[in-house]
């Protein structure tokens, strides 16, 4: 899928799993207007996330000096329905090489729910009044236990094939020691079946498939709530045009 469909997407979720598009590609593109607060609430994760607040708000990304990769503790900062019987801190898969600053959605009026352990904003939302919400997701609590494994594994294909110039690390706090200890011992090798074998073979320390269950249930319960809203308003100017 390219930006320009992502962008022409109108849906209640934006997702972004397997879309690569350079930073520069998204800074100087000029997306279409169908992404807006009109209509039913909205979420969008990590790539749409970025393409949707540039678009809204003018709020551009900001390069990382490494891939974020692995599994974090995401805190909450603020209550919200969304987090309805959910822990304050739970652990949510990141994979992205950008990031938006917490000062520029502030400014712009959006509010951050949660946070990572070493600062950067994971999810965050705005309501401009009267209008529909937008809740925004820079992880993938989406992802399935296996999916940064695969990513790894991808990753050190391209390299091995010369294919990227960058070797890539591990994802942090995802593999047991034992696997780590593995993958470090091979770093001089270039044997992709054999990264293949310990990364298939190993499960991930931590698991969040229990969280993302509750969290996008709450979602499709504030979604149901809005569209339920809508219905009864409709029906309410229709009763008085009919008078």
């Amino acid at each position: 899928m390219s930006l320009s469909n992502l962008l022409k997407t109108k849906l209640t979720s934006l997702m972004a799993r397997k879309l690569a598009v350079r930073p520069a590609r998204l800074a100087g593109h000029r997306p279409v207007a169908s992404i807006s607060y009109d209509d039913f609430p909205k979420n969008a994760w990590t790539l749409a996330a970025h393409a949707a607040v540039l678009h809204l708000d003018g709020i551009a990304r900001r390069p990382l000096p490494r891939k974020l990769s692995g599994v974090y503790d995401s805190t909450r900062v603020e209550d919200d329905p969304l987090f309805c019987n959910t822990a304050p801190a739970v652990p949510v898969p990141h994979s992205r090489r950008n990031d938006i600053a917490e000062s520029d959605l502030v400014a712009r009026g959006y509010r951050v729910l949660s946070h990572l352990e070493n600062g950067q904003t994971d999810i965050f939302t705005r309501e401009p009044p009267g209008q529909s919400r937008f809740v925004f997701f820079q992880g993938h609590p989406e992802y399935d236990p296996g999916t940064l494994g695969r990513e790894y594994l991808r990753d050190m294909g391209r390299f091995l094939r010369g294919e990227s110039t960058e070797r890539p690390i591990l994802p942090e706090n995802y593999f047991d020691r034992a696997t780590e200890d593995r993958l470090t011992a091979m770093a001089g090798e270039t044997d992709m079946a054999r990264f293949n074998e310990i990364v298939t073979s190993a499960l991930p320390r931590q698991m969040w498939r229990s969280n993302t269950i509750k969290l996008f249930g709450n979602w499709l319960t504030l979604v149901a709530a809005a569209k339920a809203r809508r219905a009864s308003s409709r029906s309410v100017h229709t009763r008085r045009r009919a008078s």
